[in-house]
């Protein structure tokens, strides 16, 4: 099965989070092919707090946005 890509809007779970409560947020903007930035709403860990731009790879699209 094919990973759809994150895109602005989409709720995105955080992919390398297996030891940990999975992590959710939502994409809010789009830097280039590759880099996204997270809302994150559901951790309070600072590194998904900082506000730096991630690689699309590292999250998984939960539901689209329309």
């Amino acid at each position: 099965m094919k990973h759809k890509t994150p895109k602005v809007g989409d709720l995105v779970r955080y992919r390398r989070s297996s030891t940990r409560t999975p992590v959710y947020g939502f994409v809010t903007e789009q830097k280039d092919n590759y880099s996204i930035k997270v809302h994150v709403f559901n951790d309070k860990d600072e590194w998904f707090q900082q506000g730096s731009f991630w690689d699309k790879s590292h999250w998984e699209v939960v539901s689209e946005s329309p």
